[in-house]
């Protein structure tokens, strides 16, 4: 085989350079070696260059993508959330998250509808078992509470969840979201936190709360 950096070499050298180091690729893939020949790594179109995949299956793809850097370990990424509908090749922003303005979280004692605008962090977005329909976004905009948020792409609403420790995961059989929060105890004298686990529908509805005092 010519070498790569033969500056001499015809172009029909060059030609057959290039099919030989397909051929190779593709017989030797289980050695080790790198296949690059036939595959297309280009995001949708419409998606940011510098975006990465946080999630899909065969209907959907979600898209993390960081717009400006914080300043340091203390100041949040700017980040936007863009969602690919595949089958019918279609584009959406979600939001980008805020820096300064928009209301920070409050957390009550039900799920409640919030506005984008007012989500200041994502370090994470998952699409929810058994729907192509809704996403669950987290961030951490204090290095201490998660805040996660339910998002119904066809009503395009943001619902956030009553908890403050993140999405643990979902039951198998109903899809129903398993998080956590923390209390402080009442007792004086046994000071401190501790978890609450919280059962919810998969529209955010509390079914359940188990606290492990």
């Amino acid at each position: 085989m010519a070498s790569c950096g033969k500056s001499n070499a015809s172009a029909s050298d060059s030609t057959k350079e290039k099919e030989e180091k397909a051929v190779v690729a593709d017989s030797a893939e289980t050695k080790g070696v790198v296949k690059t020949a036939n595959v297309d790594n280009s995001l949708p179109k419409g998606i940011p260059a510098t975006a990465k995949l946080a999630d899909e299956d065969e209907e959907l793809a979600v898209y993390l993508n960081v717009e400006e850097k914080g300043k340091d370990i203390y100041e949040n990424d700017v980040t936007s959330v863009w969602v690919y509908w595949k089958q019918k090749d279609e584009v959406k922003k979600l939001l980008t998250t805020t820096k300064d303005n928009g209301e920070w979280p409050t957390i009550d004692a039900r799920a409640k509808v919030v506005k984008p605008s007012s989500i200041h962090a994502v370090f994470e977005a998952k699409i929810q078992p058994y729907s192509d329909d809704k996403l669950m976004i987290q961030g951490c905009p204090d290095s201490r509470h998660v805040f996660s948020y339910l998002v119904d792409l066809k009503k395009n609403e943001f619902l956030l969840l009553p908890t403050t420790q993140g999405v643990l995961g979902f039951t198998s059989e109903e899809g129903y979201i398993v998080a956590q929060s923390y209390k402080y105890r009442d007792d004086p004298d046994r000071a401190g936190r501790f978890t609450v686990i919280y059962i919810l529908s998969d529209d955010g509805k509390v079914m359940k709360t188990i606290p492990m005092e």
